[in-house]
């Protein structure tokens, strides 16, 4: 997982980055193998 500043999105704390992050894994993981989704893809 990577992580930077966004002004549209701040990481204001470490649980929201990693409530993201998994977001990105189910979606990645629903969509089928070898995927990539990135925060703004969802």
């Amino acid at each position: 997982m990577s992580g930077w500043p966004d002004n549209r999105k701040p990481m204001t704390t470490q649980a929201s980055a990693f409530e993201r992050a998994d977001q990105c894994l189910y979606q990645a993981k629903s969509d089928g193998r070898n995927k990539i989704v990135v925060q703004d893809q969802i």
